[in-house]
């Protein structure tokens, strides 16, 4: 089994009993055929950016699933024999496994942790506790000294 895209163009002229039959009649056909839909989008009104066999509107539906690649060409005929469907789209979709982190990403991210441990462990914060008394003095020296 492969997985493919599924996306359907379904004429606007039909009505909402139509449509569910359709879409009903075309996931019976894909489960016959030892298919598994694996993520549906319901069919929904679109507005068309040019029209396709005459039509400016059209409902889409679109599903990803799992099927025999000897049996996509009897699902392309199924679709092509339902008249109520104006145009389709299918193609196999890559399945990409998780890309895992880069090593030197994460090296470079340990590398500056420990740098940053470093310099705090050689510089660490002295707090230096300043009274009033002490400052007034010092200016009093730096300013008598000019």
């Amino acid at each position: 089994m492969k997985l493919y895209e599924l996306t359907l163009l379904i004429s606007p002229n039909v009505s909402e009993e139509e449509l569910i039959k359709t879409i009903q009649d075309l996931k019976v056909f894909i489960s016959d055929s030892q298919g598994e839909i694996k993520t549906e989008v319901s069919a929904m009104p679109i507005k068309l950016d040019y029209p396709v066999n005459g039509f400016s509107t059209a409902y889409m539906a679109s599903f990803d699933l799992n099927f025999i690649p000897e049996k996509v060409i009897n699902l392309i005929k199924f679709i092509e024999n339902d008249k109520s469907i104006i145009n389709h789209i299918i193609f196999a979709k890559k399945i990409s496994a998780p890309k895992p982190e880069r090593a030197f990403r994460k090296q470079a991210i340990e590398k500056a942790e420990e740098t940053i441990a470093q310099i705090e462990e050689e510089q660490p914060i002295k707090e230096k506790k300043v009274e009033l008394e002490s400052l007034g003095q010092k200016l009093d020296e730096i300013l008598g000294q000019e």
